[in-house]
């Protein structure tokens, strides 16, 4: 069953509901985590993997990181964009599918996907894809960090504030957001994302849990 596309709920559910869905605080302790991930040399490339409004991309590029940024939708891209201009950050945000990257062969040492922008690709061949790309466009010695939310297991509270749970089918989970339906959202564990891991060839990685953000997430990392 098909729901909407990323860029069709982003576009009908508004910037504004978007940029308060995290607070400034929030944002701070995940590009604390992030630096301590990222390499101390900030030379190295980071492609920000749907990027959105630029909520990481921003404050990395602040402090000095060389950045490149990605986003499926044109109205959170444009925000990212002006708020760059402003700022007088040098950040290249591009347009496009995470699932088609449209940059070249070994162009990042480091790909962060994050706020679980992965479980929104909802499809194992789209999956495999994504991940494939990244491996493509990531240098030898390259890192990938992706965040996603917790297995329903690991889940105290799944339904909580202004997300609702409608339906489920499989893995597929439909939510309700601010009164809309969001785009299908799957619902991965360490035993699916392991599937696509190895599907998609990559034997180099690590599926943990952590705190990211002040709540507690499911992340993967693997390496070229």
């Amino acid at each position: 069953m098909k729901g909407k596309t990323p860029r069709e709920f982003y576009e009908e559910v508004g910037l504004k509901n978007v940029l308060d869905r995290r607070s400034n605080a929030e944002t701070k302790k995940e590009i604390s985590y992030l630096k301590k991930f990222l390499s101390k040399e900030k030379r190295i490339r980071i492609l920000d993997a749907a990027c959105g409004t630029g909520r990481i991309s921003l404050p990395l590029a602040e402090a000095g990181y060389n950045i490149s940024g990605i986003d499926i939708s044109p109205n959170l891209l444009g925000y990212a964009k002006k708020e760059a201009l402003q700022k007088k950050l040098k950040i290249n945000f591009v347009e496009g599918d995470i699932r088609a990257l449209t940059f070249e062969d070994e162009s990042f040492e480091c790909i962060l996907c994050l706020w679980s922008s992965f479980n929104e690709i909802y499809d194992l061949h789209d999956q495999i894809k994504t991940i494939c790309e990244m491996k493509r466009v990531l240098c030898d010695g390259g890192k990938v960090l992706i965040e996603m939310a917790k297995p329903e297991r690991h889940a105290k509270d799944f339904i909580k504030g202004n997300l609702n749970l409608i339906r489920k089918i499989g893995n597929v989970n439909y939510f309700r957001a601010y009164g809309i339906e969001t785009m299908p959202g799957y619902s991965h564990n360490e035993k699916t994302l392991s599937n696509v891991m190895e599907l998609s060839g990559v034997k180099n990685y690590r599926i943990f849990f952590d705190e990211f953000g002040g709540r507690e997430r499911m992340l993967l990392q693997f390496n070229k």
